[in-house]
């Protein structure tokens, strides 16, 4: 477990791509029991003082159905999982994970052959940088209706200026970097898409890559650009995007401790909940704080949440204990499939957040990452 830290938030940098050779990982695919180890301190603006590291990692030409554990590294692989893919299709995931004394973290393949990409947007150092400050979940932007934006679809390579200071909890000054989940919905071809603070240059990193049709949801932390604004950009044709606001750093707030990954939930095997799916009239009541991995005192966590055994389309929301269902999500599904996100989120009553998926049934898993303190 990291001590308290604080945040400094980064413009994306591509710090490992097993496709080229990026970072000095081999120029091959990960095998199946397979680990990589992955240099971030000193590496893409990340300090050689940091704790912990804000990263996006991505699964690329699976061969078969498989999962990714990123841990601090070399160090005990913990029994839990970052994000699962299938064959063809690639699949993103943010992570908030402690650096290893070695100044790495470690992804290890499960099953069949697949390339890794790591691209780091921000690192956390003991005592220093910014303070998490957790919001209300709520709407920042939605081109479907025209929320926070024009109305109507992002055409390829159709940047997107997004006014964050002064929105959704946001406040107007003072804010250094954003925590939201930015979703892409209805796309009409291939592609990505990519979260930037507005008024530099696109960068050669993604966050959400997606298929036509596709609901895809991945969680971003993105520094603010000019005007308090982030820029969304990317490849493919015609597609809608949307964005929940979960909080903000700045110079006030919480700090992270982040800590090795472990499971606090499994409604597959009654662990944290009854052993039973969750869908429309069951919601889940997770006790959180106090729970042994994360303490009583804990304002935020930082959760791995993956669904399985989907049985309609339908999504996840998440959100504090004892308050009204904000009308936001967290993780889009589909039948069949088994689908990660990060979540970060304030406690609510007891230090417990309500998990719901209210359209269809379904398995949830989550796992602790860190949490946030005064």
């Amino acid at each position: 477990m990291t001590a308290p830290s604080g945040f400094t938030p980064l413009t994306p940098a591509r710090v490992a791509d097993t496709r080229d050779g990026t970072g000095g990982v081999a120029r091959r695919k990960l095998r199946a029991g397979e680990r990589i180890r992955v240099p971030v301190r000193g590496i893409g603006g990340v300090a050689q003082t940091a704790s912990a590291v804000v990263a996006n990692v991505t699964v690329v030409e699976a061969s078969t159905q498989m999962y990714f554990t990123v841990y601090p590294g070399s160090t005990a692989r913990p029994v839990t999982s970052n994000l699962n893919a299938g064959p063809g299709r690639p699949v993103p995931n943010l992570v908030v994970m402690a650096i290893g004394d070695d100044g790495c973290i470690d992804v290890f393949n499960s099953h069949g052959e697949s390339h890794c990409l790591v691209d780091v947007f921000g690192y956390f150092v003991e005592g220093n940088g910014d303070r998490f400050v957790p919001v209300n979940p709520s709407r920042l932007f939605d081109t479907r209706n025209g929320t926070g934006v024009r109305r109507g679809k992002l055409d390829d390579r159709q940047a997107l200026e997004v006014q964050v200071a002064g929105r959704s909890g946001v406040p107007g000054s003072g804010a250094s970097a954003v925590v939201m989940n930015v979703t892409v919905t209805e796309p009409e071809g291939p592609g990505y898409l990519s979260v930037a603070p507005a008024g530099g240059s696109a960068p050669d990193t993604s966050n959400i890559n997606f298929f036509p049709g596709d609901t895809v949801p991945n969680l971003v932390i993105c520094k603010l650009g000019t005007g308090g604004k982030v820029t969304i950009d990317g490849v493919g044709r015609n597609k809608h995007a949307l964005a929940d606001v979960f909080g903000y750093f700045t110079s006030n707030g919480d700090r992270l401790r982040a800590t090795p990954p472990r499971r606090i939930l499994d409604t597959r095997e009654g662990l944290g909940a009854d052993r039973r799916q969750v869908g429309p009239g069951h919601e889940v009541q997770l006790a959180v704080g106090g729970s042994g991995a994360v303490p009583s005192d804990a304002t935020a966590v930082v959760l791995n949440v993956t669904a399985t055994l989907v049985s309609r389309h339908s999504y996840v929301s998440v959100w504090p204990a004892g308050e009204a269902d904000p009308g936001t999500s967290n993780l889009n599904l589909a039948p069949g499939q088994t689908i990660a996100n990060l979540v970060i989120c304030r406690l609510g009553d007891g230090g417990a957040l309500t998990l719901a998926n209210p359209l269809a049934n379904c398995d949830l898993i989550a796992d602790v990452l860190g949490y946030f303190v005064e």
